[in-house]
């Protein structure tokens, strides 16, 4: 042990600190959480300028709707077939907490911001405790002052994600386990405190169930630190580990499945293997790129495999089955796989999933693009941290840290991912920079030496980024545009999405967002080329084929269109606009039975696609079906209600209302008009058109 680490002999406690040498001990304590709450505060107000605060999207958006769904009081996740209560896909703890939040504070995102800072600060708090536990004073301020200036922790903690829950849970984990190693020769851990250690644990878990990896290890811990005394602390331990988890498990259980937290973890373990991963990105190969697309073609994979409906936890096992196969068919593959995913962990740069960190911080923040401290020097002198803090008694501090990385690693890689580990390694970065510093003093240059040759080699191997900063940066910029198309600024969308193409020409989002972007311009035959070009790209990506097989479809290319359409099917089976588009081509090479069962398939993959619904009513209607085509304008029209163009919509009236008053049901002709005055009120349109309908 050296003395930058700890004044007292190995195994012995220090004296009790009086009430005046704590109070000076807080104070400084008090300036960094005060520091490190302006500082999020200011990266929160500058990151409001940003499209996607307001319009968060993927994991940001889903946790969002989440809550809102808490809100209000209804269920979420809800079952995609028949909307009933799910079982938890992911952990609720922190879309839970974001729900009592919008349902006190109303629906401004600002305010879980803020509180999310108030939340940083305490992490400063408690990377401050732990660290002076652990060491002693000097570490934990060391420590501390890392954490409320890491730009990465602050980033984190002004998006809609799980880190800036999950990581304070952690530590204050770590800093009541650690307290049960402080006990006398005879002493036995104190239960109520490995209780409330464990209570950490769990709440951990239930915002991010690979905490629980570390349980068996803390076990083990006890019980090689404290033989015949540790029973009692690690049941304990293991009790407060289960009592938040269970209500959730008993939740899960009432909605059909047998879950002990969330069923996501087979198909991430698909994710991060299957014979395509990049070990980053989130995606389950064949599915559409959104959230809610890819997890509805994700179950549909895997009950299409099974050959009947799966329970979310026997999809979780399918593509569980599916990875561990995958791995053990090529296990040359598989481990090349994870020693790259494991350079991914360490490798000085944020792989953003959700969003691109460093685009975003450096585009729209004043502040925390300066912060120092990057991370190919923090994980190093917190590797060598480890090293020096090796010792048995702090284990649930450093072997926390290769726990928590290879249960990562053994997923995918992302930087959302890898926040847990900062606060420990800034403890122990600290630990190792005051260490080093003793080192000089001291003239111990044998381990001086050794010590800076394993930092400048641990500098070096993490700045090597394997890719190209150009993909990042034009990953933002496509985000930027997605989220300038969604609020309807459709002119600087498309700036945004050329300026991202000229960053990285060979991004197959970037090209298919443009075309899809320039035809909502009007520019039809740019639209066609750059679309074009995405599907060279990518040649499976679907929704490059439905706007070009839309393009052949506008231009009378029916051939064509219909080509592109199988294709799509070929990729995604359920996919609801690549029937409607095959079933169009049908209809107009006049095979209308075949139109109406593409036309029917594509409703049947999405009841709410109002256009399916119009074209069966459309084919019924002129082939005189009479009663079947009376029942198939009213589908349409219940679904068109809310969302269909107003012109679409009153042609639908039209016909539904005709086709009432000619069966004699005036009754219920009124009841249509009733029905469309919320929506279309006054309109001149409906106006002309009651005028001539009015019954």
């Amino acid at each position: 042990m050296s003395p930058a680490s700890s004044s007292q002999p190995k195994g012995q406690l220090s004296p009790p600190a009086t009430n005046g040498q704590l109070a000076a001990a807080r104070w400084p304590v008090v300036l960094l959480m005060l520091l490190a709450l302006g500082l999020r505060v200011g990266h929160s107000l500058d990151m409001s300028a940003s499209p996607l605060f307001s319009q968060p999207h993927m994991d940001g958006l889903y946790h969002l709707d989440w809550a809102r769904a808490v809100a209000a009081g209804e269920p979420f996740p809800v079952s995609l077939t028949d909307g009933t209560p799910a079982p938890f896909f992911r952990a609720p703890l922190y879309p839970w907490l974001l729900g009592l939040v919008l349902r006190l504070a109303g629906d401004d995102l600002l305010i879980p911001r803020l509180l999310q800072a108030v939340l940083g600060a305490f992490t400063t708090g408690l990377t401050w405790w732990v660290g002076r536990q652990a060491f002693n004073q000097r570490v934990g301020l060391l420590a501390a002052t890392l954490a409320a200036t890491n730009w990465v922790l602050i980033a984190f903690d002004g998006e809609l994600l799980i880190p800036t829950l999950l990581v304070p849970l952690l530590l204050l984990a770590m800093g009541l386990t650690l307290g049960l190693r402080r006990v006398g020769p005879k002493q036995q851990p104190s239960p109520w405190r490995a209780l409330a250690a464990g209570l950490a644990w769990g709440l951990a878990a239930c915002a991010r169930p690979n905490a629980l990896l570390f349980l068996p290890c803390l076990l083990i811990w006890l019980l090689v630190t404290h033989r015949r005394r540790a029973w009692a602390p690690a049941l304990a331990l293991t009790l407060g580990v289960m009592l938040p988890i269970l209500p959730l498990t008993a939740i899960n259980a009432a909605r059909g499945d047998s879950v002990l937290i969330s069923s996501q973890a087979g198909v991430n373990l698909w994710i991060g293997n299957h014979p395509e991963s990049d070990g980053s990105t989130a995606w389950v190969p064949g599915t559409r790129g959104d959230w809610w697309g890819g997890y509805a073609d994700a179950i549909s994979q895997a009950e299409e495999d099974a050959g009947h409906t799966l329970r979310p936890s026997e999809v979780s096992r399918h593509y569980a089955a599916r990875a561990w196969q995958a791995m053990r068919s090529d296990p040359t593959h598989a481990l090349t796989h994870m020693l790259w995913k494991l350079r991914l962990f360490w490798t000085d740069w944020e792989l953003g999933n959700n969003l691109e960190l460093r685009f975003f911080v450096d585009r729209f923040t004043r502040v925390t693009r300066f912060l120092p401290l990057s991370f190919s020097i923090l994980a190093p002198l917190g590797l060598l941290g480890l090293i020096l803090a090796g010792r048995r008694e702090l284990f649930p501090l450093w072997g926390f840290v290769p726990v928590y990385c290879l249960s990562v690693v053994a997923f995918f890689v992302c930087a959302r991912f890898r926040v847990p580990v900062l606060p420990p390694l800034m403890i122990l970065a600290a630990h190792g920079a005051l260490t080093l510093i003793d080192y000089a003093r001291r003239q111990a240059n044998v381990r001086l030496v050794a010590s800076l040759a394993f930092l400048l080699a641990g500098i070096v191997g993490a700045s090597q980024v394997p890719f190209s900063a150009d993909s990042s940066r034009a990953n933002g910029l496509w985000m930027l545009g997605i989220s300038e198309a969604r609020a309807g600024h459709t002119q600087v969308a498309e700036g945004l999405f050329a300026e991202s193409i000229d960053a990285w020409p060979d991004s197959a989002l970037a090209r298919r967002s443009h075309g899809i972007t320039l035809l909502a311009l009007g520019r039809a035959a740019e639209a066609e080329s750059e679309l074009g070009l995405a599907l060279r790209l990518d040649p499976t990506d679907t929704e490059s084929l439905d706007a070009l097989t839309g393009i052949h479809i506008s231009n009378g290319r029916w051939n064509r269109a219909e080509e592109l359409a199988r294709r799509s099917i070929a990729l995604l089976p359920d996919l609801p606009r690549a029937h409607y588009n095959l079933g169009r081509c049908a209809v107009e090479s006049g095979e209308t039975a075949a139109g109406l069962a593409e036309f029917r398939s594509a409703l049947a993959a999405d009841p709410e696609h109002f256009n399916a619904a119009f074209a069966i009513a459309r084919v019924l209607e002129g082939e005189g079906a009479g009663g079947a085509a009376l029942e198939a304008w009213g589908r349409a029209l219940e679904l068109g209600l809310d969302s269909a163009p107003e012109s679409r919509l009153l042609e639908v009236a039209d016909e539904y209302l005709h086709g009432l008053l000619e069966a004699g049901q005036a009754g219920a002709a009124q009841e249509l008009l009733r029905r469309l005055e919320p929506r279309l009120g006054d309109t001149p349109a409906y106006s002309r058109w009651r005028a001539v309908r009015n019954p």
